[in-house]
């Protein structure tokens, strides 16, 4: 099976991978596109500093718990 590392077929594989970073990227436009619409001028940078810090310090947590 494809999800356990036993031997499975490459080229789906390599479609998997293509198709979840082009989900990614495009949860990350969205991301964009929503703080641009959901906050008021003043406070949007702070905002995206927040978000951005948070995922960041997130991110840093799962690569040390993997």
């Amino acid at each position: 099976m494809l999800c356990f590392g036993t031997s499975g077929d490459p080229v789906a594989y390599i479609i998997f991978v293509f198709i979840t970073k082009f989900g990614l990227a495009g949860a990350c436009v969205i991301c964009y596109i929503g703080t641009n619409e959901t906050f008021p001028v003043p406070i949007r940078a702070t905002a995206m500093g927040v978000c951005n810090f948070v995922a960041r310090l997130i991110t840093i947590f799962a690569a040390t718990c993997a």
